[in-house]
């Protein structure tokens, strides 16, 4: 009999998938303790205890090449917290894919989510409203799963001598299974035991390596379903397109060593940086340092930069780290970059700016209240020379026809967990850095916010909501 291998044996599913197995295939379920052995074993599944949060590459791979699974199914979930999360869900799962590659076992199933996407980028076109509302409950419900999922299947798909299937299940129920929609769904609930019967059948199916699949309760018969995606070639993976390449000017600042952390599973990322300070902890991060000065560097050497590297989005998060500097890096270097730009013909770009960095000779922005006021004229009178820098590296930019650019101007940054966002209009307040960065990197996979200055602020909308209503409304702070 053939043999199937089972990563997080002791769950739910996993144990229903055993249980349909066995009959066919010889069943090895890997566990991290022995607590569920017995059940296992009365499955008639050998139980085998590996703790993928533990283990490391090569203990994974010596299991696989002692076993010689014909099939590997990845099914395993932490329950405990954001770093279990983190370390089982996605550093667990690239161990697994590490020893695969190691051992030579090619046939391979991952249990992702329905929904586990790049949500820096446009939601799938078969979205509906409906699904769209299931993104943003089920992103916010599970704000630590689903970073965790969508970055498995990201370093997935980079790997080449693995015939993998991506099974996207939606929310799990205990219902009788009824029928089944597979391959594209809009949210919904799924059966467990249906999500054990299509893992069963797309085990037996070879021709589904490659796909990306949602699984749902629906009205068909699951077989049907199976045969329609392989001959229709069904697929939500949208990491089949080459990576877009973020460059960061200002990659050692803390916003821009988070937005490098939250762009390497998606993009390639190259970050700028004026010495080798923070080069290893770039490099940590899956990032690319590259060291040049910009308050030192001409316009046609950071041009050079650009042509050599091609990239899809730079990002400007350089800022002086004392005042005798920050017209030289704010003002002076922002404007190389966008000399640079242009010489270069790259378009897309994004300016952190600040709040408030607007012309104070002209009246204040309708929607300023007292407090706004009293806030404007506390950051301009503290950090008068910032501010001056800033305005100016706005207007200029605003001068310049060739550049599709977006500015987001943060309020007063905090290191407090990210939370929801206000997006586009201010009144002043607080930001979380790690929230500047991920709307930074949802901007730069929406080129229509270009030609938008938009206020950041701490706020009750999910970012992705936020930023769609920007481009569609077309919120623009800036005033001429």
């Amino acid at each position: 009999m053939p043999k199937l291998l089972i990563f997080g044996g002791g769950g739910v599913i996993a144990r229903k998938l055993a249980t349909l197995a066995v009959p066919k295939y010889t069943v090895v379920s890997v566990i991290r303790n022995d607590g569920h052995a017995a059940v296992l074993t009365a499955l008639g599944a050998t139980p085998l205890i590996l703790s993928l949060e533990h283990a490391s590459v090569a203990e994974i791979a010596d299991v696989l090449t002692a076993e010689k699974p014909d099939v590997v199914v990845f099914s395993a979930g932490a329950s405990g917290g954001a770093d279990r999360t983190r370390a089982v869900d996605y550093e667990g799962a690239v161990k697994v894919y590490d020893a695969l590659e190691a051992s030579g076992v090619r046939r391979f199933l991952l249990v992702s989510a329905w929904d586990a996407r790049d949500r820096s980028k446009p939601a799938p076109a078969y979205y509906t409203e409906e699904g769209l509302i299931a993104s943003d409950r089920a992103w916010n419900f599970l704000p630590d799963y689903y970073p965790a999922k969508r970055d498995a299947e990201i370093a997935l798909h980079k790997y080449k001598n693995i015939d993998y299937t991506v099974l996207r299940p939606v929310l799990f129920t205990d219902a009788p299974v009824t029928g089944a929609t597979l391959g594209q769904a809009q949210g919904g609930k799924v059966s467990k035991d249906l999500v054990a019967e299509a893992l069963f059948a797309l085990v037996q199916r070879p021709d589904t390596a490659g796909l990306t699949l949602d699984l749902a309760d629906g009205t068909e018969s699951l077989a049907s379903e199976v045969d329609r995606v392989v001959e229709q070639r069904i697929d939500n993976n949208s990491s089949t397109i080459p990576m877009p390449k973020l460059l960061i000017i200002g990659g050692g600042g803390a916003i821009a060593r988070r937005l490098a952390k939250l762009a390497t599973p998606t993009h390639t990322v190259v970050s700028v940086i004026r010495n080798d300070g923070h080069a290893a902890d770039l490099a940590a991060l899956g990032a690319k340092p590259l060291i040049l000065s910009i308050e030192d560097a001409s316009s046609s050497d950071i041009a050079h930069v650009f042509t050599a590297e091609k990239p899809d989005v730079v990002v400007f998060a350089a800022g002086a780290a004392n005042a005798a500097r920050t017209r030289a890096v704010d003002y002076e270097g922002a404007v190389k970059v966008y000399d640079a730009l242009e010489e270069s013909g790259i378009r897309r770009f994004l300016l952190v700016s600040a709040w408030d960095a607007r012309n104070r000779d002209k009246p204040p922005p309708k929607h300023y209240t007292a407090q706004s006021l009293a806030s404007s004229d506390r950051v301009w009178t503290a950090l008068k020379d910032y501010y001056i820098a800033k305005r100016d590296a706005e207007v200029e930019l605003h001068k310049r026809k060739n550049i599709d650019y977006t500015v987001l101007r943060p309020v007063r940054l905090t290191d407090e967990p990210a939370g929801g966002a206000t997006l586009g209009l201010s009144t002043g307040g607080a930001v979380s850095r790690e929230l500047v960065a991920q709307v930074l990197l949802a901007l730069a996979g929406r080129p229509d916010t270009a030609g938008l200055t938009l206020d950041l602020a701490d706020g009750p909308d999910s970012v992705e909501w936020a930023v769609a209503r920007a481009a569609e409304e077309k919120i623009d702070v800036w005033e001429d």
